[in-house]
């Protein structure tokens, strides 16, 4: 399970044994990690519907570059550019990103 918002970076990592059972549980956050990583890099985000745009939207609000890739005559290339972000058909976005989600 991954929760990012632009204040806070939490990543839970499960650890199951051989039947499924979870042994252990790592948490990271912010201070764990260096996010100056993922802000230099370009992101293409393949979709714009109930996940792809709260990714993108916490992607733009943590610094990163995002790019929406969507199909042209699609009903989420407006809503995505309504929200400010540069929409780009699947194949141009992913030429343009480092980074593809």
């Amino acid at each position: 399970m991954v929760e990012v918002d632009c204040q806070t970076l939490l990543v839970i990592i499960p650890i199951f044994d051989y039947e499924g059972y979870i042994m252990a549980l790592n948490v990271y956050y912010d201070k764990d990690c260096d996010q100056s990583i993922i802000q230099s890099k370009t992101v293409a985000m393949i979709g714009f519907g109930s996940q792809g745009h709260a990714h993108a939207e916490n992607l733009r609000d943590s610094g990163v570059n995002v790019v929406v890739g969507l199909h042209p005559e699609g009903k989420s290339w407006k809503k995505a550019l309504d929200k400010g972000f540069d929409v780009s058909t699947v194949a141009e976005a992913t030429a343009k990103a480092e980074v593809v989600m």
